[in-house]
């Protein structure tokens, strides 16, 4: 047999992207590398496969049959994968939950105590810094399970929305804009503004995000501490950009919003089709917009978790439920 899987993807890839170079990227491979590889599976074929109009790539009639047959047979198999590793969770599974996003490192770890409530038999392991690309980290298997801000597209992921915060300004009393309801454009043009640092996925950072509204600042220094950034704006030295559910009104501080529509960013979380469960990547992000629920949600105390019936995770098989879950730690199924 001539065909196999990686071909069917390479050639599928090529159909749905139109260039060598998309398509590329897509699988994650050097333009040079999949010009070779359909080079050679062409010639293993014995006939072309597509027509090189300038950059683009059109099917032939022999290729549009392969591209037909792998939508159909790459479809067949994820689907086969994901029944397999669906209906019944391997006991005490332990799935590595990657980031590259500093601030997830507040909110994730309430959000795993109260996902250990509904999946007791689920030891979940934080990566606090992956180094590759969302879907590298997961092919490479470095990682189960990714939580990001920003996502693109992949047909061999599952990407669930978690929750969606939106950015505010904090400022001290004595700034003068404190008395205004929100921030208006060419209000930051002699502010310095204080934020955490941009994540390398993000395709629309926090720099873009505030030009669009008219709201680029003097100069944008990042840090990765809130505390710093909550300082600096106290002591009038700037004004600090932080989610709403991190910020807090006090006697020296306001907070503001960022233009009259707000500024908005969604968190993510995503793993490969034929990896982690989608049911529990659909519980988990239950679980988290449950307890994203409110500003300053991941800061609420107290040992007993929310019981919100969660329809996502109500329907996985219940093992015993433990009341004050423990981080990380494996929890004694029935």
């Amino acid at each position: 047999m001539i065909l196999d899987v990686k071909h069917l993807r390479l050639v599928l890839a090529i159909a749905e992207r139109g260039t060598v170079s998309a398509a590329a990227r897509h699988v994650y491979l050097t333009q040079s590398a999949l010009s070779h590889q359909l080079i050679d599976l062409e010639r293993r074929i014995g006939t072309v496969l597509f027509h090189r109009t300038g950059r683009r790539m059109v099917a032939t009639d022999a290729g549009t049959r392969i591209v037909e047959t792998a939508k159909r047979v790459l479809d067949d198999v994820l689907a086969a994968e994901a029944d397999v590793l669906r209906p019944y969770p391997r006991a005490d599974t332990t799935l590595r939950v990657g980031t590259d996003a500093p601030a997830a490192l507040v909110w994730l770890p309430r959000v795993l105590d109260a996902a250990a409530v509904r999946l007791p038999h689920l030891l979940a392991e934080v990566v606090p810094r992956i180094v590759d690309h969302a879907a590298a980290a997961l092919i490479r298997g470095s990682v189960g399970l990714v939580v990001a801000r920003d996502l693109s597209d992949d047909p061999r992921l599952s990407i669930v929305p978690l929750f969606r915060e939106e950015l505010v300004a904090v400022l001290s009393r004595s700034h003068r804009l404190a008395e205004r309801a929100e921030i208006k454009p060419g209000d930051l043009e002699i502010e310095d503004v204080f934020t955490h640092p941009a994540d390398a996925a993000d395709r629309r950072p926090l720099a873009q995000l505030l030009r669009d509204a008219g709201l680029a600042p003097k100069r944008l220094t990042e840090t990765p501490l809130s505390e710093a950034i909550v300082a600096l704006a106290t002591s009038g030295r700037g004004i600090g950009i932080l989610p709403q559910w991190m910020a807090a009104e006090s006697a020296t501080l306001r907070v503001l919003r960022l233009s009259a529509l707000g500024i908005h960013r969604e968190w993510f979380a995503a793993a490969l089709k034929s990896g982690a469960s989608s049911l529990h990547v659909k519980c988990l992000a239950s679980v988290a917009r449950d307890v994203m629920r409110g500003p300053a949600a991941p800061f609420a105390g107290g040992s007993e978790l929310r019981r919100t019936p969660l329809p996502d995770c109500d329907t996985l098989p219940q093992r015993e439920v433990v009341r004050t879950p423990r981080w990380a730690t494996r929890a004694k199924a029935r």
